[in-house]
């Protein structure tokens, strides 16, 4: 089970050395598509934090130190959180800044 971590903690890193994150372009102003690209990059990156943390559980249940009930404590953890409050912010912010530029524009 060790190795399932091993392997988990691997992918993040792969991951964390391959990723291009979503960037904003300062001479345009930002878009709904570049909150979503930001989004999309968080969750990608709690997907797989998620399965490390998810590794960590199945090695603690197999060694009875939790029970399966307690896994779902260990499943989807960041993606949740992430959703609920960082990609609201994105997209509550993003909707302020559109806002403010269309009562430029008038």
């Amino acid at each position: 089970m060790t190795d399932e971590i091993t392997r988990r903690l691997r992918e993040l890193g792969e991951y964390g050395n391959g990723v291009i994150p979503a960037r904003l372009d300062t001479r345009f102003m930002p878009t709904r598509s570049d909150a979503k690209a930001f989004i999309d990059d968080i969750l990608l990156l709690a997907r797989k934090a998620d399965a490390v943390l998810e590794a960590y559980g199945n090695e603690l249940l197999s060694h009875g130190v939790i029970d399966r009930t307690s896994l779902g404590d260990f499943v989807g953890v960041f993606e949740a959180a992430l959703l609920g409050n960082a990609t609201f912010a994105i997209e509550d912010g993003m909707e302020t800044l559109l806002e403010a530029r269309h009562e430029a524009a008038q």
